[in-house]
């Protein structure tokens, strides 16, 4: 099969969870014999490195190789409105130029594995592949909360949202997050607000619009899935929220690279020591600024480290001055990113991980590795976390998300304990992946050929 590969960012330029998923199952498929070409979005000083082949005014894309994997980088300016409805219909006449001499000479694409939602990755993007490979079928696999226009699922900011998307109430919601105010407050404000673009206004007063053109947007690109794959139960409720089929989803937990089981473990505890360690973004959209706050809020202890794993190019505020805080302390080391392997490096001599995240995390791959490592977990009480926490059991801990007070606690109660459950092997979840990638693609064209015999 000829598959693309579309996701969010890519090697070199990001380093993260997707970014590890989409290499390893790029190489798997390689390996199966198929072929594989990776599109994600490039950083414009990544143009410098590589050959642009296509550009007009609204995209521009280079193509390079990393690891033995042909990547299309690009690079696609946005407005405010085009972030939240993700489509411009000229985008579409760009990407249709485009594949049509990309794929001259009947190299069409068999499928389009998703596995991201962005302006970038969207209906345009969709659409033009539908005429220039005709019969391409679409995967999606759900790797962030997309089905929500504030991207974290948190009603009011009290709970995780299980109401299906609307205008009034989506706009609301995102006013309490940008101002503060009430729910009551902020259900009263939007409703003075104006649904349509009011043009050059501050986007405080086109909350309403812009929540309507999210939903839209979301309810286009929806339509366009053949099958998805989830990694957690709730992030597939979500979804079906948006009356998508059921049968048409499959909840496929994460798989762990072999480097992190059976690792070669020193003592736990010894002399009484304990190392936490975080690795992600440094995003509030990750918790990583609960996690400071908490850690910030503690007396320093002798033999208790934090390792703080990962980065970000462009630092929020508050997590830039916490960062300033945390960096005069004894007790943090800031490691910055690392090579995907050489995060069992620093596994091997941890205790426990902590994911932090205040968003309704899918089920992320970095609970897996811990686990898989033997190492302990204190995790956010959300989403696929919790859902992890009550699976794996032993050694896995949660607290209240973006509860500051709540994480320092279970730190400082914090006593390891021998882990009992195993996670899924990488091998194992891409051959579920590909089953379900082959079912789609060979029962589609199966069925297509039984329509003609008839």
């Amino acid at each position: 099969m000829n598959i693309l590969l579309a996701t969010y960012n890519f090697y070199p330029y990001h380093w993260g969870g997707s970014e590890v998923y989409v290499f390893g199952l790029a190489k798997y498929l390689q390996n199966k014999g198929h072929h594989v070409t990776i599109l994600a979005a490039m950083p414009e000083k990544g143009f410098s490195g590589c050959p642009v082949v296509y550009e007009d005014n609204n995209i521009k894309i280079g193509q390079y190789e990393h690891e033995g994997l042909t990547v299309l980088g690009a690079h696609l300016p946005v407005t405010t409105a085009e972030v939240y409805s993700r489509y411009n219909p000229a985008w579409e006449a760009s990407w249709l130029q485009f594949f049509e001499q990309y794929t001259e000479g009947g190299n069409n694409f068999d499928l389009l594995h998703l596995h991201a939602f962005t302006p970038l990755i969207g209906s345009a993007l969709v659409d033009a592949l539908k005429k220039t490979s005709p019969g391409i079928k679409t995967l999606m696999s759900y790797h962030v909360v997309e089905n929500c226009p504030k991207g974290n699922m948190s009603y009011f900011g009290k709970t995780i949202c299980n109401i299906k998307p609307d205008t009034h109430t989506c706009a609301a919601c995102m006013l309490q997050e940008r101002t503060g105010a009430s729910e009551t407050i902020s259900k009263i404000i939007e409703n003075l607000l104006p649904a349509i673009n009011m043009g050059n206004l501050p986007s405080l007063f086109q909350l309403k619009y812009l929540a309507k053109i999210s939903i839209e947007g979301m309810a286009a690109f929806f339509g366009h899935i053949d099958r998805w794959i989830f990694f957690s139960e709730q992030t597939q409720w979500a979804v079906l929220n948006f009356a998508v089929a059921e049968n048409k989803t499959k909840v496929i937990r994460h798989g762990v690279s072999d480097h992190f089981f059976n690792i070669d473990r020193p003592a736990i505890n010894k002399d009484g020591k304990q190392v936490f360690v975080y690795v992600g973004r440094f995003k509030k959209l990750k918790g990583f600024h609960v996690l400071l706050k908490a850690w910030l809020a503690m007396e320093e202890k002798e033999g208790r480290k934090l390792l703080l794993i990962g980065g970000s190019d462009n630092l929020e505020s508050e997590i830039k001055n916490l960062l300033e805080k945390i960096n005069k302390r004894n007790d943090v080391e800031v490691v910055g990113r690392v090579a995907a392997a050489e995060v069992v490096q620093y596994l091997k001599n941890a205790d426990c991980i902590i994911i932090p995240s205040i968003n309704l995390e899918t089920g992320p791959l970095v609970f897996h590795e811990a686990i898989a490592a033997g190492v302990n977990v204190i995790a956010s009480n959300v989403g696929g976390c919790k859902e992890l926490a009550d699976i794996y059991k032993n050694g896995c801990t949660t607290f209240e998300p973006g509860n500051a007070r709540s994480l320092s606690e279970k730190i400082n109660k914090f006593n390891f304990q021998k882990t009992t459950s195993q996670p899924m092997g990488q091998k194992a979840h891409y051959d579920l992946v590909l089953n379900e990638i082959n079912d789609l693609v060979h029962r589609s064209k199966q069925i297509n050929t039984d329509s003609l015999i008839c």
